[in-house]
């Protein structure tokens, strides 16, 4: 880890970047800041506090979308998750009940879609708030677009980890 990490960090972007165009999505961040704080603490040193800090405020929010990848998270997060039970049960409009704590993939260089058979159209007016965000790095809070919006078990597995390090003041 010693030797690949400075390598990770470089391209990932420079310091003042939030996310570097068409790279890289929510579980890389939160790897990224779980990765962070473990070099850490194996170094005994707080050489990537600043790398690990960056991508847990990209992921909450501070990013060129002004987004939460994290399901129920702030006051903008994703209300159209490509997820089945969500859509079929939960509310298409942010209001509960919600995926709550779920990370998404967020922006990534491609937007792909498709609407199955019986998911209800999210959202309902098929409006993009993001789209004039959007560069290289591409973002959508739709239904179809699993590429951007699609939770998963190994997307929100590291996140209780980096925010209880945070928590516990060790970011």
């Amino acid at each position: 880890m010693r030797r690949s990490f400075p390598a990770g960090v470089h391209r990932a972007g420079a310091p003042g970047l939030v996310i570097r165009e068409g790279t890289p999505r929510s579980h890389l961040q939160t790897r990224s800041t779980t990765s962070g704080h473990t070099s850490n603490a194996l170094s005994g040193t707080d050489t990537y506090a600043a790398f690990s800090a960056r991508w847990l405020d990209n992921i909450l929010g501070a990013n060129a979308w002004g987004s939460s990848f994290i399901i129920g998270n702030g006051s903008t997060f994703p209300q159209c998750p490509h997820h089945q039970v969500a859509n079929l049960v939960g509310s298409l409009d942010g209001t509960p009940p919600v995926l709550a704590g779920a990370a998404v993939e967020g922006p990534n260089g491609t937007l792909y879609g498709g609407l199955q058979t019986g998911m209800r159209n999210c959202p309902p007016d098929d409006s993009d708030p993001f789209a004039q965000f959007n560069s290289r790095a591409k973002y959508k809070d739709d239904i179809e677009s699993f590429s951007t919006v699609e939770p998963a078990v190994d997307l929100t597995a590291t996140s209780p980890l980096a925010f209880a390090r945070q928590a516990a003041g060790l970011l």
